[in-house]
């Protein structure tokens, strides 16, 4: 019985450990600069009055989770949707997806809706860079195999051949954009779409047919493109603010049942109250 109790004690401690370190990174999160003025009652709470409430099974499942996330937050990356996912109950998952739907709905139908002259051109890059990536995996097999490298009927090297390939396919969609600018008004429909200057003046261009030198499309996850945004504000950054909402809400469950705000002064108690709770929990530094 003894035993049940300490063990019990002992589990109510570790999820009162972890509410205090979602309630400090949520204070952290609500004070970077690009989001001072959202939910300021999120993060002031009176501790000396007010108690956090006791998790369910499901919560104290829930709340690790939405810790992990919280600190992805806070280095501005994006929690993916399954971490969401487990971090929130059905009917809050739900909402956060709908919502995030409805409020960067207009940046991927813009997106989606690119000029019809864009997808032949991506065709041709993508195949472009299947075999351009053939070409790496055969030359890497060929350096660690016993047997070298492999020659076709030609005595070619296969990822020579394979690279060779790639390159006509860049080629070839260099040719066709190349006709498409040709008219300027076109031209400049077209220019905004990628990730560098459309310039095919033979003395003064640095596009070239190859994986580096290739034109795409801003945003593309291509680690050759140059710029990786799609518009000034952008779906990934509407993401990650939809969830720093949902997720600060649903902590904010998982924290207090009440949205009180206090003073600075009074909440300068937060950091000790965790510094004791952690070394009660796992002893002092020297011992």
């Amino acid at each position: 019985m003894l035993f049940a109790d300490a063990r019990s004690n002992e589990l109510k401690r570790a999820v009162r450990v972890q509410q205090y370190t979602a309630l400090l990174l949520m204070q952290q999160l609500q004070c970077c600069e690009f989001d001072s003025d959202t939910n300021p009652a999120i993060c002031w709470i009176d501790l000396q009055e007010r108690e956090f409430i006791d998790l369910t099974a499901d919560q104290q499942k829930q709340l690790p989770k939405a810790i992990s996330i919280l600190r992805l937050l806070l280095l501005e990356r994006n929690a993916t949707d399954a971490q969401m996912h487990g971090a929130l109950d059905e009917t809050k998952y739900s909402e956060y997806k709908n919502s995030f739907n409805y409020s960067v709905s207009h940046v991927e139908d813009e997106w989606d809706n690119r000029p019809s002259e864009i997808d032949e051109y991506l065709r041709l890059v993508k195949l472009g860079d299947f075999l351009n990536g053939s070409a790496d995996r055969v030359a890497r097999r060929a350096a660690v195999s016993a047997y070298g490298k492999r020659y076709d009927s030609k005595g070619q090297p296969t990822s020579t051949r394979l690279r060779n390939k790639a390159e006509k396919y860049y080629e070839d969609a260099l040719m066709y954009l190349r006709g498409e600018c040709e008219d300027l008004g076109q031209a400049g429909m077209l220019q905004r779409w990628f990730d560098r200057s459309l310039d095919f003046d033979m003395n003064t261009t640095t596009l070239s047919a190859d994986v580096v030198g290739i034109p795409r499309l801003r945003g593309s996850n291509s680690k050759h493109c140059l710029d990786k945004t799609r518009n000034l504000w952008g779906a990934t950054k509407a993401k990650h603010y939809r969830q720093r909402e949902a997720i600060t809400e649903c902590v904010y469950a998982m924290l207090f049942n009440i949205e009180n705000k206090i003073t600075e002064e009074q909440s300068i108690a937060l950091s000790e109250k965790l510094r004791n709770l952690l070394k009660a929990k796992f002893g002092s530094d020297d011992e």
